[in-house]
């Protein structure tokens, strides 16, 4: 396995920051040397600490971590109330990276403000496409011996933006670390099974294939590429609780037409699976593109003309369609309180002329 050098330097920068700041942070592992690549200029003070982390991944078809000529290939990072595209657009500044080991656990640590934040933790496995098709995630916070599920999800790879032999997994969640009068003793533990379903009874992984049809004013003179990102809530019935589960993807506008037809599927949806508790799910859908003069143009939590879903059972064949129950300006939303649907495909028309030249081929006649 040719492994590439992009983060062959993380050891370094960290082993240099450890040796200023080691003797401020309290990790209470003995296991405390890292990769972790601090080139942003922080400074250690009241507001900021060393949180320890735990990282644990299993592996996966006889595939090595971070094996090759330099460690630092195979990673989670951390990306502190800002997106990864934030952190990258921003001089010299780049997250902290915690290197997979393989069916144990790496003891390190991330630089972390005290309060509460919105952290974006994305993997990167160095040729590992094809290799990795799932990731059942837990992430648990852990102070004095108590423990707060922080994150509970199976994800799906997302498309690559970089080398296309890489693996990439991203989630969000949030944490609360209030300010106390000495150092915390807060730790984060996350558990990485790759290619395993999530371990709780109570819960059953399902699917939905969404279609989307997309016509531009054909006046705006479009680039080809076009960037999705969806957004499901997954609502349990009547609990309340919510699991939201993001995708984001890219597409190609036909210049003649000026249309944009997608299908992209979530293929690992947590759904409640109880005798009482079904569950309501809401689809969130933006979209933008670039004219040929460098304008970026968005339609934000897209104004759906008409929203269509139907479900196909494990048989193979397929229910009748039904139109959404809820059709907003923001959600397209379908209520599974009645009938519980685990393999969705749902269908959004832009407008009534993507409906009328669509709709028929997919067998919707209403």
């Amino acid at each position: 396995m040719i492994k590439k050098n992009s983060f062959g330097i993380i050891g370094t920068l960290f082993s240099f920051l450890f040796l200023i700041y080691g003797c401020e942070s309290q990790n209470t592992f003995e296991n405390t040397s890292s990769n972790v690549s601090s080139k942003a200029v922080r400074s250690v003070s009241d507001s900021i600490f060393y949180c320890p982390v735990n990282v644990y991944a299993n592996t996966v078809q006889n595939y090595m971590y971070n094996t090759g000529d330099l460690p630092g290939y195979d990673y989670i990072a951390f990306y502190i109330d800002k997106s990864p595209s934030e952190y990258w657009d921003e001089n010299e500044i780049y997250p902290d990276t915690i290197t997979l080991r393989n069916d144990s656990y790496h003891n390190s640590g991330i630089w972390l403000p005290y309060g509460k934040h919105h952290i974006t933790a994305e993997i990167i496995l160095d040729d590992g496409n094809g290799i990795f098709t799932n990731c059942a995630t837990y992430v648990t916070s852990i102070t004095n011996n108590v423990q707060t599920s922080l994150f509970k999800q199976d994800i799906d790879p997302r498309d690559s933006t970089g080398s296309g032999s890489n693996a990439e997994f991203q989630f969000e969640f949030d944490i609360d670390v209030p300010y106390p009068s000495e150092n915390t003793d807060k730790t984060l533990d996350i558990k990485l099974m790759f290619n395993e379903g999530l371990e709780d009874p109570n819960y059953i992984t399902g699917r939905a294939l969404i279609r989307a049809y997309y016509d531009w004013d054909p006046s705006l003179d479009i680039s080809s590429k076009t960037w999705w990102d969806f957004s499901i809530n997954i609502v349990d019935y009547p609990t309340g609780d919510i699991r939201t589960f993001k995708k984001s993807t890219t597409n190609y506008v036909n210049y003649q037409t000026s249309t944009d037809t997608l299908s992209y599927q979530f293929r690992s949806l947590l759904l409640p699976l109880e005798d009482d508790v079904n569950y309501n799910l809401y689809l969130k859908t933006d979209v933008s593109v670039k004219t040929n003069h460098s304008t970026t143009l968005k339609d934000s939590e897209i104004s759906w003309y008409s929203a269509y879903y139907r479900e196909q059972f494990y048989e193979g064949y397929y229910s009748d369609w039904y139109s959404v129950d809820e059709l907003t300006s923001s959600y397209i939303g379908i209520d599974a309180t009645v009938d519980f649907y685990s393999n969705l495909e749902i269908v959004c028309f832009k407008s009534k002329a993507m409906y009328d030249l669509y709709a028929p081929s997919l067998g919707i006649d209403y």
